[in-house]
């Protein structure tokens, strides 16, 4: 019988095979965390710096459930928002012209089925502070550049009616960030570390270049960028997030694997009602109905029935999802675990595609690893 090979062996064979210079991983359940490992460098696999558990990198859409779902949620339980309120109650320049927009309400943001579009490149319009003249300095966001980006998001017009069907917005999930700012009375920055870092002890956050933050260049580098002209490091890889000064309810968020998983945690230990962070009621809702014709549930996907990114192994009731910069977190409901991985397969090439063949290979070995068939 062939041996399944190890969650330890699949990392150091996805740098091997230059899916990434460097990842980490963490498996586990609730109280036990089965597998923590990390392999490679911060820049290329001989990078003196190496890669740790704790290392934070860009897990960008990861953002959308772990920040932005997860500040709703703590907002919706304290009656500060309802699921079921129209974006324009909160939004009002929201439901300017288009009558349908009236109808869009919280949960058609958070389910991806609001009638908004997948994507705009705001951020080419953007009016950048030119650099100040250092090497490999990156031009700047301005007050003006965020502006834009909200302006043009909140005046997207509708490319399907609303609750029509899924499709994946990073649009949608832009106005859900600045809603809650709005609902809440302050900063994406402020809220997910009262509603999500705080309670659950975490040192991960935004680089929030509007609020002062400088470029974290210790951070593991995300590629050039030809919008930007240089190497992005230690600031947000996605560009409307960068735009908007590295804070967004789409992307944003740097974070390590321990990290992830200890979120991911924070949900599973919600859903099956033990936790105090998060209503069990509210997580059930989101998770145990979805969109027909889509794999998306509320704020989270669930895998493909055939080729998903989870592997052959994970439970039909899955929750996850994916962050371009070659992060993932899965939620196996079913075998009450998470396997969270957190690497930047977007350096030095974003258009590199071996992430997919290495990530149902990883959860393969994860989910045999947590079954006790690949120790």
């Amino acid at each position: 019988m062939k041996r399944v090979s190890s969650p330890a062996e699949v990392l150091a064979e996805g740098v091997r095979r230059g899916v990434f210079p460097g990842a980490a991983a963490v498996v586990g359940r609730p109280g036990e965390v089965s597998f923590a490992g990390a392999c490679g460098g911060f820049s290329h696999p001989e990078d003196e710096r190496r890669v740790r558990v704790d290392t934070p990198y860009d897990v960008a859409s990861l953002t959308k459930p772990l920040v932005t779902v997860s500040c709703l949620l703590r907002l919706v339980a304290r009656g500060v928002v309802a699921l079921e309120q129209p974006v324009a109650d909160l939004l009002p320049e929201f439901g300017q012209g288009d009558p349908r927009r009236q109808t869009v309400r919280v949960e058609d943001l958070v389910r991806h089925r609001s009638g908004l579009p997948a994507w705009r490149p705001y951020f080419l319009s953007a009016p950048l502070e030119p650099p100040r003249g250092k090497a490999r300095q990156l031009p700047r966001p301005t007050p003006a550049s965020r502006r834009l980006v909200l302006d043009r998001a909140l005046a997207e017009p509708l490319a399907l009616g609303p609750g029509a069907e899924a499709v994946y917005s990073d649009v949608g999930f832009i106005v859900l960030g600045h809603l809650l700012e709005r609902a809440a009375g302050c900063s994406l920055v402020r809220l997910a570390r009262r509603e999500v870092f705080e309670p659950l002890g975490l040192s991960c956050g935004f680089v929030d270049l509007l609020g002062g933050d400088a470029p974290r260049k210790e951070l593991p580098p995300t590629g050039f960028c030809l919008w930007r002209q240089g190497l992005v490091a230690g600031v947000v890889h996605d560009e409307n997030a960068y735009a908007m000064g590295g804070v967004a309810g789409h992307a944003g968020l740097f974070a390590s694997a321990m990290d992830v998983f200890r979120i991911a945690v924070g949900y599973l230990e919600a859903y099956r009602g033990d936790s105090s962070w998060l209503e069990a009621g509210l997580v059930r809702r989101l998770f145990d109905s979805g969109c027909e014709r889509s794999t998306w549930v509320g704020g989270w996907d669930t895998p493909s029935a055939r080729g998903s990114s989870a592997g052959r192994l994970v439970s039909a009731r899955a929750v996850g999802h994916l962050g371009f910069t070659g992060a993932s977190v899965w939620i196996d409901l079913d075998r009450e675990a998470v396997v969270a991985v957190a690497s930047n397969r977007v350096h030095p090439d974003r258009h590199n595609p071996a992430i997919r063949w290495w990530r149902p290979l990883f959860h393969d070995a994860a989910f045999s690893h947590l079954d006790g068939e690949g120790q």
